[in-house]
């Protein structure tokens, strides 16, 4: 649901949970961090190994589809952060 900002709201259930309907293609941190299981900080102290990276003004957001294509290329946790820098040069 997009609330009156224009801002998409999210969902938690009791367990903390989140639930998106239907995933934005330019995602937030906390959206990002959601989409991946981690924890917004986790995103914050990697964003120079997250791909697809935009910086929008004073937002920062990243790119669901090279979020998505990164995560096929890796085959583990290790690899995810290694590859990362890789696929952003």
């Amino acid at each position: 649901m997009i609330d009156r900002n224009g801002q998409l709201e999210i969902a938690k259930t009791d367990t903390g949970q989140v639930i998106v309907a239907c995933w934005p293609r330019m995602l937030t941190v906390e959206l990002l961090a959601a989409y991946l299981g981690i924890a917004a900080q986790t995103v914050r102290n990697n964003a120079d190994r997250i791909p697809g990276r935009r910086n929008l003004g004073r937002r920062v957001l990243y790119d669901r589809h090279v979020i998505d294509r990164w995560l096929d290329r890796c085959d583990g946790a290790r690899d995810l952060w290694v590859d990362a820098k890789a696929m952003a040069s």
